[in-house]
């Protein structure tokens, strides 16, 4: 970094930082791999019991499961990058699961996973974006349906959680200031412009087939969920199917979000 000699210096990954140096310490490379193999393993069982739950089929879930994970391949690097789509796999779980059987009380885990989140990787903030998205949805629905109450209930809900997993944000080393830094980092052209895992896909790669076809189910899984009236799939399917085109970067948590939406829109269709 000699670049940038004196220059304030962010280690927003920390965490992941000293777990993977003690790792590769006591076990070198090999140690490394296994573990990041132990986490996508941990996403691939996140990603199959929400969809499994959503679906109401284990085929279709392993399909979808199989489906996301190849998808998000395009990034499987041993690198703290990992657990975030492991947190937003997580997230969905939490949150499908409060939306399908009502139980408020499970989505005040959420600030605990952010303050674990904040500190492994830079992408918590997309635990709170999902949140925000679930309450936008569920007040669009209760405007949709006029059930006032229960859907005022569950806006409110979801974004005093996302208040209370941004607050919990701040349980890391620099405080506020990892916020601005990382709105900076992405907000710079520079860097979106140059680095490759910013840009979009190339659709001639033998990996971009996987992803062109849950983009494809998850675009069909939105028509259909906007007829039924469930706008926080809607929200959720279109928004981060957009976000993948924009960046490879962001396919991975295109991935383990979209297949549970997609495995309810199968489910009904089927049915």
């Amino acid at each position: 970094s000699f670049t940038k000699a004196g220059q304030p210096w962010f280690a927003w990954e920390w965490l992941s930082d000293v777990l993977m140096g003690g790792i590769h310490q006591d076990f070198g490379l090999t140690g490394i791999v296994l573990v990041s193999l132990l986490l996508l393993g941990a996403t691939s069982v996140c990603v199959y019991r929400s969809t499994q739950a959503e679906s109401g089929h284990r085929v279709i879930a392993i399909v979808l499961t199989g489906l996301a994970m190849s998808a998000s391949t395009v990034h499987w690097l041993a690198r703290p990058h990992l657990v975030t789509p492991f947190f937003a796999a997580l997230f969905c779980w939490v949150l499908n699961r409060t939306e399908r059987k009502r139980i408020p009380a499970i989505v005040w885990t959420l600030p605990f996973l952010t303050i674990l989140w904040v500190n492994l990787h830079g992408g918590f903030f997309v635990g709170i974006v999902l949140l925000i998205t679930y309450a936008i949805g569920a007040a669009a629905e209760e405007l949709i349906h006029r059930t006032r109450r229960n859907g005022w209930f569950r806006a409110r809900k979801y974004l005093l959680t996302a208040g209370t997993c941004a607050i919990a944000s701040l349980v890391n080393p620099y405080g506020y200031r990892l916020h601005i830094h990382v709105a900076q980092y992405f907000g710079a052209s520079f860097y979106l412009q140059r680095i490759s895992e910013f840009q979009s896909i190339d659709f001639h790669s033998f990996t971009a087939a996987d992803f062109e076809t849950l983009l494809m189910l998850a675009i069909a899984a939105a028509a259909w969920h906007l007829g039924a009236g469930r706008l926080v799939h809607v929200l959720l399917l279109l928004s981060w199917s957009h976000l993948a085109l924009f960046s490879a970067r962001n396919i991975p948590i295109f991935a383990v979000v979209a297949a549970p939406g997609i495995g309810l829109a199968v489910r009904e269709f089927l049915e």
